[in-house]
């Protein structure tokens, strides 16, 4: 049984990412499998992160300048955050004292789950490049990785919020970017399109809002709090909407009731 919990213990300690790398989110699965292969079950293996929480923690003690030292801190978040999701959180209760072993706060514990899962989830994200579409089965997607990651909510609420902000930002300046074209360039049409786009995916991300099997954190997205909550780029949303009202009026001979509901929106 030693020999297996060395070999297991050495595994866990290469597959937990050190300095800037973050953990992915299918390093649990991975730990699981081997776990599995070598016959070890939960309570033969759970000794084994508390003793590579102690090397890890050991590590840190031993050096002497900060920045080493942070980057054993967040090793070792990542092996708290890391062994819930191998053992699940109620077993992770009972068979990791990490408590008593590292006279650690239920704060500090917190920290570790929420800022991990935090990160394995905006790494999830921006690896689409940024995208963040409104449709449903992404959506429904998004939720089925949060859940499997343990991100809470709240988190989740705050990350979607964001990127959902970010499209409307990048309908935004690319409107903005043509509005301001010099000659044939400045074309008003395609002010139109841009912001009608950005119009669609608010509607839809609002429409998603009271879904229970979706993503937290959908809803009408907003500019407030962020780059352009800014009086600079509050007159860049008036030029380009002044653009988009002058065409959409020109095109339809009259301020109609739709009309002003986009302007609303």
């Amino acid at each position: 049984l030693e020999g297996l919990q060395k070999v297991y213990g050495q595994y866990l300690e290469t597959i937990i990412p050190v300095a800037d790398a973050q953990l992915t989110g299918d390093e649990a699965g991975k730990v699981r499998v081997f776990k599995d292969v070598l016959g070890l079950s939960d309570e033969d293996a759970a000794p084994v992160h508390i003793e590579v929480g102690r090397r890890l923690s050991r590590i840190g003690f031993e050096y002497k300048d900060r920045q080493s030292q942070f980057e054993q801190r967040k090793a070792f978040q990542r092996l708290v955050y890391l062994s819930y999701i191998v053992f699940g959180e109620q077993k992770a209760a009972f068979l990791l004292p990490w408590r008593r072993v590292f006279n650690l706060t239920d704060a500090q514990l917190f920290v570790a789950r929420r800022d991990n899962a935090r990160a394995i989830f905006s790494g999830h994200l921006a690896a689409r490049g940024g995208e963040f579409p409104a449709e449903r089965q992404f959506l429904r997607e998004l939720r089925d990785y949060q859940l499997a990651i343990k991100l809470f909510d709240e988190s989740a609420e705050e990350i979607v919020r964001e990127a959902s902000r970010k499209q409307v930002e990048a309908s935004l300046a690319a409107a903005v970017e043509i509005a301001r074209s010099p000659g044939k360039a400045r074309d008003p049409a395609a002010v139109v399109e841009k912001l009608h786009h950005m119009l669609d995916y608010a509607r839809k991300m609002a429409k998603f809002a009271n879904d229970d099997d979706l993503i937290p954190g959908l809803g009408m997205p907003s500019i407030h709090n962020g780059p352009w909550d800014v009086e600079s780029r509050r007159r860049d949303v008036k030029e380009v909407f002044k653009v988009f009202t002058e065409e959409v009026v020109s095109r339809e001979g009259r301020f109609t009731p739709q009309i002003e509901a986009d302007l609303k929106e």
